[in-house]
């Protein structure tokens, strides 16, 4: 089982998964938007295996909270980024349904 933590600035991740995901093999342990806090669960490394970061325009904001914090960025996607995917092939085939290439 994939845990999967959201980061949602689009607020298009349920529909997203719903449609790409294999949510046959992904357990959702989290989801934090805009109007949040960053939850303690984002920097607790072990509780998640892949971050998936749903966002328009603002990746400088992303990018300098992963720094901050120290995130593992092989675990990090921007979902509506196919580059992001091509650098980390194993989170395509870990995530995504049989559709988008994984399963």
């Amino acid at each position: 089982m994939n845990r999967v933590l959201i980061w949602d600035y689009a607020s298009i991740s349920s529909q997203w998964m719903e449609q790409v995901a294999d949510m046959s093999d992904i357990e959702i342990v989290g989801r934090m938007t805009p109007a949040e806090s960053v939850p303690k669960i984002l920097l607790e490394n072990n509780s998640w295996d892949w971050l998936l970061i749903f966002e328009r325009g603002i990746r400088n904001f992303f990018e300098a909270t992963i720094q901050v914090q120290r995130l593992p960025l092989d675990k990090v996607i921007y979902a509506l980024d196919m580059n992001s995917w091509l650098k980390n092939p194993k989170a395509i085939f870990s995530l995504l349904n049989d559709s988008g290439g994984g399963g």
